[in-house]
């Protein structure tokens, strides 16, 4: 195979275009709730959903990368044996991890109300809202094995079907008028485990007919008491799951520490503004789950020359195209979220045209995180993380309290824009110290 542009926008088109489905209905959907809750109530459940995905994200491995990268390798090698006990390996670390931040999220529950945001009649919204957590732990193993088996429409049309469901569950609550925050998480909860009894479907079907691995029969003891045979696999993880601690840091804390300086209304301007932001980023992470699989399938065969030549075109082509996009997307941002959102968030423009400039150097350089994983990079990766991170945390604590939302939006853009320069120069350096190889 080889890293082709027709290739790899083919497939990523179908993810692309399942996130514009899940990007307009949740942007419809997010008009109804924005303008139902106001900014203090959206600016709440913000923090809600911040808090307990940053105790999940601290709380579990990351098993997603390796699992990808460790997929390929067994297959190319036709090790079966080894294929059943990663795949029973990382749905059971997945397992225990969520029901772990569950335990944790029930109980800082009341901490978080009390210091951060809600006060103690709001502790239920963080249970219920915690209990979400124990949906996903088929999500790893269910998206890699989809990849894995390039079912990209599949990947693409799920995620609306159920974003489409949650829609419509919005809109029954609001004509019903029971629209308010606990309804609103519990619609979330029944939406989630909807998802993973499909996921879970859909993986022992796959698992049983393609990889002929039942689940019943894993050997799940052999997944804790042979950990030396994951080696690889394990040490992948750990360097990941630190990684990630501090990416998540950068990601999530920023609401956190808004919402302890300043009011719940301020805090929901600034998160629309960075729901925004994310719907623009679906674009690049689709992007970037292609290309990881890809890269790792050419680096096993050894095929490098075409990795070099396919990141050449497709930075001539997606580079300006990206800048062309943030120059518009900040003359029209208080206009457009003006009339979508009402005048109470007319100023949610300013932090939203300042995460731009970030998003816009990370979408440019979307390849740099999968690219850099699939070198085994993994040490350089998290010094990098760790720096970065603890900038942003440290600097914002002095920021947050005199420039608020503004200032958080300037750190957050520098913080991302750094990471992926930083990215960059791993790479290219990488590539310079095996250019022989590369161009063999």
């Amino acid at each position: 195979m080889s890293l082709s542009l027709r290739q790899l926008f083919r497939n990523s088109a179908y993810l692309f275009m399942g996130g514009v489905g899940v990007a307009v209905v949740s942007f419809i959907q997010g008009f109804i709730i924005t303008r139902t809750l106001g900014p203090s109530l959206y600016g709440m459940l913000g923090v809600v959903m911040t808090f307990c995905g940053m105790i999940k994200a601290f709380l579990s491995f990351r098993t997603s990368e390796p699992l990808t990268r460790y997929l390929v390798e067994y297959k190319h090698k036709n090790e079966l044996s080894s294929l059943e006990q990663l795949l029973g390996t990382a749905i059971l670390v997945d397992f225990a991890t969520s029901l772990l931040a569950f335990t944790a999220i029930v109980a800082a529950a009341p901490l978080a109300a009390k210091f951060i945001s809600g006060g103690e009649e709001s502790i239920l919204i963080y249970w219920i809202y915690g209990a979400t957590v124990l949906g996903t732990f088929l999500d790893a193993t269910w998206y890699s094995v989809a990849r894995d088996l390039k079912y990209f429409k599949l990947l693409a049309v799920l995620p609306v079907i159920f974003a489409i469901l949650q829609l419509l569950g919005v809109i029954l609550l609001w004509q019903i008028n029971l629209l308010n925050l606990v309804w609103l998480v519990a619609l979330y909860l029944l939406i989630r485990f909807g998802r993973f009894m499909v996921n879970s479907v859909f993986l022992i079907w796959k698992l049983h007919t393609v990889y002929k691995i039942s689940i019943l029969k894993i050997n799940w003891r052999q997944c804790v008491t042979k950990r030396s045979d994951l080696s690889g696999f394990w040490t992948f993880m750990n360097i990941t799951y630190l990684s990630s601690m501090v990416t998540t840091l950068v990601k999530n804390g920023d609401i956190l520490i808004l919402g302890y300086y300043r009011t719940d209304a301020e805090v929901g301007l600034y998160r629309l503004a960075k729901n925004l932001v994310t719907m623009i980023q679906s674009v690049g992470g689709s992007l970037a789950s292609v290309i990881y699989q890809d890269i790792n399938e050419l680096i096993v065969s050894k095929r490098y020359a075409n990795i070099k030549t396919g990141l050449i075109k497709l930075s001539k082509v997606w580079i300006p195209a990206i800048l062309v996009g943030l120059v518009l997307a900040i003359i029209s941002a208080k206009m457009i979220i003006t009339w979508v959102y009402g005048n109470d968030f007319a100023d949610a423009s300013i932090p939203f045209s300042l995460l731009m400039v970030g998003v816009s150097v990370a979408m440019s350089l979307f390849w740099v995180q999968p690219m850099v994983l699939a070198l085994n990079k993994l040490k350089e990766n998290l010094l990098l993380a760790i720096a970065v991170g603890m900038l942003f945390i440290f600097s914002s604590l002095f920021v947050t309290p005199i420039y608020g939302s503004a200032g958080m939006a300037i750190l957050l853009a520098s913080a991302w824009a750094v990471g992926y320069l930083g990215l960059l120069w791993i790479c290219l350096k990488e590539m310079r110290m095996v250019g022989g190889t590369i161009e063999k």
